[in-house]
């Protein structure tokens, strides 16, 4: 009876240990099967973690070549205004150099004055050149046209000075009768004229008489 109870209590401890056993095999899988999710759990993190800092740097260093390349384009961009602002300058530098020559040789071109009023070319009024050269014509001419004066009226009112030779000799003639006020030939400028082509005629004889 006791060899009966010995053995009915090393079946049941037999089958507690194995129970036991099992529980633990079973309990130390699942165990290891957790830390292995857990460890590939960790792992996806880390490596998200690794590819979006990976992800991040390759946008911080996408955005820094779109900085540098704005920098240079804008650089660009700076030289060439730079560049055609300088050009405008030379530009206009050169137009204003070009107005000052032109001015300077149309300066040249007109006659000059010195501060006392006199210059190479003389403009004086008071003198026959100057009143030739700024008028182009004699005082007397200048009031017959320009005045409404007889031609007698304007050589006397005129001082020999200003006249020219050939119109002091045409006052002469005036005052001698042979031309009348208006300067046109009288009688008596014809009559001359006449004795004159007379004598020419008779020294032209004698000399050709004298010849023979």
């Amino acid at each position: 009876m006791k060899k009966a109870f010995f053995l009915g209590l090393i079946t049941a401890s037999s089958i507690l240990l194995g129970a036991c056993g099992n529980h633990s095999a079973a309990s130390t899988g699942s165990s290891s099967a957790n830390k292995t999710k857990f460890a590939n759990v960790a792992k996806q993190k880390h490596n998200k973690r690794k590819s979006n800092a990976v992800l991040k740097k390759k946008i911080n260093s996408t955005s820094r070549s779109q900085e540098q390349s704005e920098t240079k384009v804008q650089s660009k961009s700076n030289k060439q205004n730079a560049s055609s602002s300088s050009n405008i300058d030379t530009s206009l530098k050169m137009q204003s150099s070009q107005s000052v020559s032109s001015s300077s040789g149309s300066q040249s071109t007109q006659p000059q004055y010195s501060s006392s009023g006199s210059s190479s070319i003389s403009y004086d009024e008071k003198t026959l050149t100057g009143f030739l050269n700024k008028y182009g014509m004699s005082p007397v001419a200048y009031k017959i046209q320009h005045q409404g004066m007889s031609e007698y009226d304007a050589l006397k009112s005129t001082p020999d000075t200003m006249k020219m030779s050939g119109e002091i000799q045409t006052e002469y003639m005036m005052d001698q009768g042979y031309l009348d006020h208006n300067g046109q030939e009288t009688a008596q400028g014809r009559k001359l004229e006449q004795q004159n082509s007379d004598n020419d005629t008779t020294d032209t004889n004698d000399g050709n008489d004298a010849t023979y």
